[in-house]
């Protein structure tokens, strides 16, 4: 994942560069995010702390840490930050339901940048962005980091790093 954001369709020659002070804050919180995981054991107080240092790279208002569980072969929420980013329970896999289960089964990220128009969409309850992207260690996916914002397009493409 990445912090660059742009107001414009982002073009790889167009791209700008973060600010130095914004520059520094992230290499910060990716400091911050190595050392927690180096002498931290997993707990969800530990996984809380990794979610608040990703809203610092990433601005949203919520994010949620999803692991699979190895007795029921299902993802669970282990942490969340600023509420729950729900799975989005439209569709339902083996593994548990919405595309959270469909990120980790395609291993692939999914971005909705404006759900606000969608019938289905409550502007009370619900992120109108979010991004879903898979969790892994080496080449195994372990889990789905859910990010949502209240605002559409709140949260952008280039947040993810396909």
């Amino acid at each position: 994942m990445t912090a660059a954001r742009s107001t414009k369709p982002s073009i790889a020659s167009e791209e700008q560069p973060l600010s130095t002070g914004a520059r520094t804050r992230h290499i910060n919180a990716l400091g911050e995010i190595a050392e927690l995981c180096l002498h931290e054991p997993p707990s969800s107080k530990m996984y809380a702390s990794l979610l608040r240092l990703v809203k610092e790279i990433i601005p949203c208002d919520a994010a949620s840490l999803f692991l699979f569980n190895s007795r029921t072969n299902e993802l669970e929420e282990t942490a969340s930050v600023g509420g729950t980013v729900h799975p989005l329970d439209f569709l339902e896999l083996s593994i548990g339901k919405g595309l959270t289960s469909w990120t980790a089964t395609n291993l692939k990220p999914v971005v909705l940048l404006d759900r606000s128009g969608s019938r289905h969409f409550d502007p009370v309850h619900d992120f109108a962005s979010f991004i879903s992207v898979p969790i892994f260690d080496g080449a195994t996916p372990f889990g789905v980091l859910n990010l949502g914002a209240r605002t559409g397009n709140g949260l952008a493409q280039d947040d993810v790093v396909t």
